[in-house]
């Protein structure tokens, strides 16, 4: 039989803690302590988008004992991109969604401030920062780029896309080139206008060592062109000015890079490369591609790491 002083403190529990659980917006008992005291972020940090959820990875990564998940949001549909971006309130992070644009808190990422919603539009590929602040994304389902305000919280009309192409066009990957140009696609790679919006033209043709997509892409300290290239392709190198084609740089499978998606260069210039086998993470020399170590291995046969980022 519960004693009196057990009932007491149980019924001081649920007044208490169960008002704390609504007023977070905590849909699930064991999300209350993580939601009550809000995983603070630092610079450096790595934050991956694989699966229904993004997670934080702790630095400085240098082996599988080093790595530590925590999981910070939780939504029912797949997450798609992610990118930080710094605003005159503080730094952001935007996240596409099959919901629209979320908004977080650059630091503490399970603070959803904001949401833009896209009216026939379903953001699931990158999500890049422009320097003037605003968002560029692409609907998965209108094989299109679109221009978000994420202060006004709506489309930027001005920027029409993506008259011109070639189809299929297919713009899961996108990238901020150093003249502020955009790259865009999947099958081929486009360059866009980031103001209007305009078709440029072709920066890398299909078929690059037999590669049949090009998921991500991403630019070196010293002007490089870095992409993903599948099935099971590698990383590509190409000149981040005239696109034209380096050398494989890291060759793909279990030695190498194995079905390579995401890329993200650290401040000390070492590639990170996520898997779509088996939410791999891997950790490169970023000058000669030697493998550094293994950060999450082969756990998980049914995720994939699409996306992430690191914190300014």
């Amino acid at each position: 039989m519960m004693s009196i002083d057990r009932f007491l403190k149980q019924l001081v529990l649920c007044t208490v803690v169960c008002p704390l659980i609504l007023i977070c917006g905590c849909l699930h008992v064991a999300y209350v302590l993580p939601m009550l005291f809000d995983p603070v972020g630092k610079s450096g940090d790595l934050v991956r988008s694989y699966g229904v959820s993004f997670a934080q990875l702790a630095a400085p990564f240098d082996g599988p004992e080093d790595y530590n998940e925590n999981v910070l949001y939780r939504g029912e549909g797949s997450l798609g991109g992610l990118a930080f971006g710094e605003t005159s309130e503080g730094l952001r992070l935007y996240v596409a969604s099959g919901e629209g644009l979320q908004i977080h808190d650059g630091f503490v990422i399970n603070r959803l401030l904001a949401t833009v919603v896209v009216p026939n539009c379903r953001l699931m590929g990158d999500v890049v920062v422009l320097d003037i602040g605003s968002i560029i994304v692409s609907c998965s389902d209108q094989a299109g780029l679109l221009k978000i305000d994420p202060d006004a919280l709506s489309i930027e009309e001005t920027f029409s896309c993506c008259e011109g192409v070639e189809e299929p066009f297919h713009p899961v990957a996108i990238a901020l080139a150093p003249d502020g140009s955009i790259l865009a696609g999947t099958t081929d790679i486009n360059l866009f206008d980031s103001e209007s919006g305009a078709f440029i033209g072709v920066a890398v043709e299909a078929g690059v060592l037999g590669a049949t997509s090009y998921d991500d892409f991403v630019w070196s300290s010293d002007g490089r062109l870095f992409v993903s290239a599948n099935p099971d392709i590698g990383i590509l190198v190409f000149d981040g000015s005239t696109f034209e084609f380096i050398e494989l740089f890291i060759p793909g499978g279990d030695e190498g890079a194995p079905f390579p998606k995401a890329l993200a260069f650290d401040e000390d210039g070492a590639l990170f490369v996520g898997s779509a086998q088996g939410n791999r993470l891997r950790k490169f020399d970023g000058q000669t591609g030697d493998l550094i170590t293994e950060v999450i291995p082969n756990d998980d046969p049914h995720s994939v790491l699409s996306f992430m980022a690191f914190r300014p």
